[in-house]
């Protein structure tokens, strides 16, 4: 136990316990290892230049420097120029990337408040009040007769089959859009949509004839 005690207090006094804080930068979706490796090359320039403090290395630091920051810039404007291009017709998602471009952030929908709980509970009084008022209104409302509506509705029977054009009309003004579940990206479907038209066009028409929709093609 002694022994311990003198290990410890020996560890203590020569190697004491620090804390050390390390920030976690957010991971840059442009960022690849080409860019990494030209990081890597101007910081060695740099510490090149520190130590021989010589015109030519300067230069040098400064050439890595130039190619890493445009390079660095380039992968960052393609990313957003993907980016915004497959929000087509998604207004909601073009905000959202528009945000993070100008580094915007959304305000509280909630209005200034110190407590929150009194401000759940002003919340609770608003709808409840609201509901009551509504209820009164309703009470005293009279009814109105409503003429009868047309019931002589004309009814879909037949439908005109699409031409190979009509269908690449649709795909084109399609949003690009899409989750892990589709097993086509959307976009991939558009630069491609050549390779895809022929069968398309088939399955759509003879989805028309037919009524049906087979599941297995959804």
């Amino acid at each position: 136990m002694g022994k311990l005690y003198t290990q410890l207090y020996l560890r203590g006094v020569h190697a004491p316990e620090r804390t050390k804080t390390v920030l976690m930068k957010p991971v840059l979706p442009w960022y690849n290892d080409k860019i990494n490796d030209l990081k890597r090359e101007k910081r060695k320039a740099e510490r090149i230049r520190r130590r021989t403090k010589t015109d030519t290395d300067f230069q040098t630091y400064k050439s890595k420097l130039n190619e890493y920051t445009s390079k660095l810039n380039q992968a960052r404007r393609d990313f957003y120029s993907k980016a915004i291009s497959d929000t087509l017709g998604n207004s909601k998602k073009l905000f959202q990337i528009m945000d993070k471009i100008l580094d915007r952030k959304p305000a509280s929908p909630l209005s200034p408040h110190k407590d929150a709980e009194i401000l759940a509970c002003n919340f609770g009084e608003l709808f409840t009040d609201k509901i009551n008022k509504i209820r009164q209104e309703l009470d005293t409302q009279t009814v109105i007769n409503l003429p009868d509506f047309a019931r002589d509705v004309p009814v879909w029977s037949t439908f005109k089959t699409l031409s190979e054009d009509d269908i690449r009309k649709l795909v084109i003004k399609a949003n690009s859009t899409h989750c892990k579940l589709d097993p086509l990206p959307t976009w991939l479907l558009k630069e491609n949509i050549d390779v895809f038209l022929s069968a398309l066009t088939k399955i759509v028409n003879m989805s028309l004839q037919n009524g049906q929709f087979p599941t297995d093609w959804k």
